[in-house]
């Protein structure tokens, strides 16, 4: 709600011819864009843990397109709403546009002149949710492939790694170009390992029917 809020109110201020072209004038940078942004969406493989002791397994695909629909929209209105109020050749100089477009939009009558409060209060717990659901699919996944029966103990194993590889960038500008290049890896292996496991599935489904009916062939 705060990002709808900080939206819609900052779109009366913006001029939508910020937003021509709508493809850009460097199409050569769209598919990196795209990659970059796919990469966000990635949180969703959680999901495949979570599946197995849900209730109705069979709503997952329903309410995954839902979050990606809502998730999309709402990345699309801040990308709209942000263009539209600074521009393109302003953006590139701010290092967090989001959170200044939260700066320069208040509330009518100037109830509360600045939202970035209550929009950095929604970043941050959607920052900890994110990490903390990343945290236990590692752990869970790690203790599976070791065959471990308790990962409590290796919570506090894993946590001095995590804390080095957070202390390798230099600078912010450092750590966001390391968090795209891995973003980008890690959505290759998101969808290269689940293909090749679909296709390994479908080759053996069709082996298994192919000797059902050789079976059921042969005279009794």
């Amino acid at each position: 709600m705060p990002v709808l809020v900080i939206a819609s109110l900052s779109l009366k201020n913006a001029e939508m011819i910020n937003l021509l072209p709508l493809w850009g004038n460097e199409q050569h940078d769209l598919l990196k864009g795209i990659l970059t942004v796919a990469a966000l969406f990635q949180g969703s493989f959680i999901l495949t843990m979570i599946i197995p002791a849900m209730r109705n397994p069979h709503r997952v695909m329903k309410a995954s397109v839902w979050a990606m629909v809502i998730s999309g929209g709402l990345y699309i209105t801040i990308v709209v709403a942000t263009v539209g109020l600074f521009g393109a050749e302003e953006i590139k100089k701010l290092l967090w546009p989001t959170l200044e477009l939260a700066k320069a939009t208040s509330l009518p009558a100037n109830i509360l002149e600045r939202l970035d409060a209550a929009f950095l209060a929604v970043w941050v717990t959607a920052v900890f949710t994110s990490l903390l659901s990343s945290y236990y699919l590692t752990i869970q996944s790690v203790s599976k492939l070791l065959r471990l029966r308790d990962y409590g103990m290796f919570s506090f194993f894993l946590f001095p790694f995590v804390f080095v590889l957070a202390m390798v960038p230099q600078n912010i500008m450092q750590m966001y170009d390391i968090i795209e290049f891995v973003s980008r890896c890690g959505l290759m292996i998101t969808i290269l390992y689940p293909s090749v496991l679909l296709i390994v599935a479908i080759i053996r489904g069709k082996r298994e029917d192919r000797n059902e009916d050789t079976a059921m062939d042969k005279p009794s």
